[in-house]
């Protein structure tokens, strides 16, 4: 009676798998935090850009202050001492609740940037559990272990191969 041994050494897939879930477990966590750094990064780039575009139209309205431009003037009394030309018709009426505030007029939009969301996958949620990710690590190194053990023949498989 021959035996034969297996094509594949079962321990192989041990290692593998052991392999697969310490990258797992020690990337994805890495990973998500270099997404949460790159959208706080994208956040502070709109907050300069927007306080550059801010300065740029402060410096403006001070030149155009200084110089007495007539439309600024214009502006600065409606807008502070509800006086204007009475032979002026309004084209557009502005509806909202800061219509006489100059700081109105200067300022850029606010920007506002969606946090990215994450798919909500099997491995994230058990890495999210407080205790749960050193067991994984574990277990991943126990796989690893067993992968790297040598196979274990029997005494009576020798005797046969030998024949």
């Amino acid at each position: 009676m021959v035996c034969r041994r297996a094509f594949i050494d079962s321990g192989w897939l041990y290692l593998l798998s052991g392999l697969g879930l310490l990258a797992v477990v020690v990337l994805l966590p890495a990973q998500d935090a270099m997404e949460d750094l790159r959208w706080q990064e994208q956040r502070l780039h709109a907050g300069v850009k927007r306080e550059q575009e801010r300065v740029q139209r402060y410096g403006e309205f001070i030149r155009a202050v200084d110089l007495e431009e007539p439309i600024v003037v214009e502006r600065l009394v409606n807008a502070n001492l509800s006086l204007g030309d009475p032979n002026r018709e309004p084209v557009l009426m502005r509806v909202s609740p800061n219509r006489g505030d100059v700081f109105s007029w200067i300022e850029p939009e606010q920007v506002h940037l969606e946090q990215p969301t994450r798919p909500s996958t099997l491995l994230r949620r058990l890495l999210a559990r407080p205790g749960l990710r050193p067991w994984l690590l574990a277990g991943s190194a126990l796989c690893i272990f067993i992968g790297l053990l040598p196979p274990v023949w029997k005494a009576e498989d020798e005797q046969f191969d030998d024949e």
